[in-house]
């Protein structure tokens, strides 16, 4: 207990009140309390080989052995203990902090991993885990040069003693670190980069989650804007340390996007972030549509689109039909022309006309019925984007399968996603809301009652 001999913070208990932290600032209480999950969805309650019943706290009560206990404290449980070698006393935070320092000194010059272990294992309390990781930050931050040794020596022993950790003891010391990463910029340019490289090994090593990173953007960088500059710092430093595909299959594997991350223009995000190599689709995108207003032939950009990408994914393909869709509906007259139509055809000629002359272009790499699926969520989104014309999405429903670019099941399982296969696809539906996908579905009635009895 807190009242223990040397008084409060002494030998006698853990409740030694620990320095400034980062920039000066008090730290947060140690305490076994997560702050709460964002609307995001959980990102806590991990735990690495915990026993049953166990507490997940930051502070552990310690076990028997781990020093002499305060005068205040309970007599606990009457079982008889195991044997176990005596260990240090408990220090104070300050203590432990210069002990983990100069620990890190050491290690910086002789490379010694078992001395880094030994240290943090001989310190007893289990905070001693997350506070490493602590020092580490504050070390790189102000000399960048050591992340590159830190960061590996860090994983490496998060690694081996993932039955002493939970991701909430992680999630805690990197909140104090990223709830004023925008601050950090200013007194310490490069810190935000650094942290943004540990962020990284952690993500690779599986002690960081996206839906934690989701979370800090939420928390603490929405309403100040910086939740992209974040962002773009993760995947800039995720593609230099994993390389562009491996950043790209990471990134993919989040189930996010970046407007997630309050990203409104992708084409700007990528070119102030130099992530073109990552995200080609933009800068493609808008070449694209140039080519397509100059009516360049499908050929022309069939030859264009092979010698910008060597293999044209499922990616490539949605964007092109999303160029190639925003097209004809300017062709057709655009927004206004759509919405005064009163065409009660399920096909109008003058629409064929537009979309046929980019047949071959539609058809070159929507082969596959899964991959025709996915593009006409494009569809789909132009649809809403226009505000719903009259019976506009069955008549380009219509038209596409009419000039065989669709195929039936592919209408089907877009509508409704597979529960056994394409799992892209139900991912793809969750872009939009609930009251989105009924919308939909009650504009293309008219072509999928036409199929039904056709």
């Amino acid at each position: 207990g807190p009242g223990g001999p040397g008084g409060p913070g002494g030998p006698g208990g853990p409740g030694a009140q620990g320095g400034p932290g980062l920039m000066g600032r008090q730290p947060r209480p140690s305490s076994g309390e997560a702050p709460s999950a964002s609307a995001s969805g959980d990102y806590r309650g991990e735990r690495f080989g915990t026993a049953p019943g166990r507490a997940s706290g930051l502070l552990d009560t310690p076990s028997a052995g781990a020093g002499p206990a305060g005068a205040g404290s309970s007599a606990g449980s009457q079982a008889k203990p195991e044997p176990a070698a005596p260990s240090a006393p408990h220090l104070t935070r300050e203590k432990r902090e210069k002990r983990i320092d100069n620990t890190l000194e050491e290690f910086l010059e002789l490379k010694d991993l078992s001395e880094v272990k030994e240290t943090v294992k001989e310190l007893g309390w289990k905070e001693n885990y997350p506070l490493l990781l602590e020092r580490c930050l504050n070390l790189s931050c102000d000399n960048p040069s050591t992340a590159k040794t830190l960061i590996p020596m860090l994983v490496e022993v998060f690694e081996s003693e993932k039955k002493e950790l939970s991701v909430d003891n992680i999630f805690n010391t990197l909140d104090e670190f990223l709830e004023f990463l925008e601050d950090m910029a200013i007194d310490v340019p490069a810190g935000p980069r650094v942290v943004c490289d540990y962020l990284v090994a952690g993500l690779k090593a599986g002690f960081v989650t996206w839906k934690y990173l989701e979370s800090v953007s939420t928390r603490f960088m929405k309403e100040t804007g910086y939740s992209s500059k974040f962002v773009g710092l993760i995947l800039k430093a995720l593609t230099d340390s994993q390389g562009v595909e491996a950043a790209r299959e990471i990134w993919a594997s989040s189930g996010l996007n970046a407007q997630a991350f309050g990203v409104d223009n992708m084409e700007s995000f990528v070119e102030q972030n130099n992530l073109s190599a990552t995200f080609p689709l933009p800068k493609a995108e808008k070449n694209l549509a140039e080519k397509l207003q100059a009516a360049a032939s499908d050929e022309e950009i069939i030859g264009w689109v092979e010698s910008e990408f060597p293999t044209v994914d499922r990616e490539i393909s949605r964007c092109i039909f999303r160029c190639v869709m925003k097209q004809a509906v300017s062709d057709m007259g655009g927004e206004e022309k759509l919405k005064t139509m009163e065409s009660e055809k399920l096909m109008e000629e003058t629409e064929k006309e537009i979309l046929q002359r980019r047949q071959a272009l539609l058809k070159r790499w929507l082969t596959k019925e899964a991959d025709q699926s996915y593009a006409l969520y494009e569809l789909q989104r132009c649809n809403l984007d226009l505000d719903c014309p009259p019976r506009f999405l069955s008549r380009m429903l219509a038209t596409l399968y009419d000039l065989e670019v669709i195929e039936e099941r592919a209408v089907s399982d877009w509508l409704d996603p597979p529960d056994n296969r394409d799992a892209f696809l139900a991912q793809a539906k969750k872009a939009f809301t609930p009251t989105q996908c009924i919308t939909t579905k009650k504009q293309a009635s008219a072509f999928v009652e036409w199929l039904k009895t056709s």
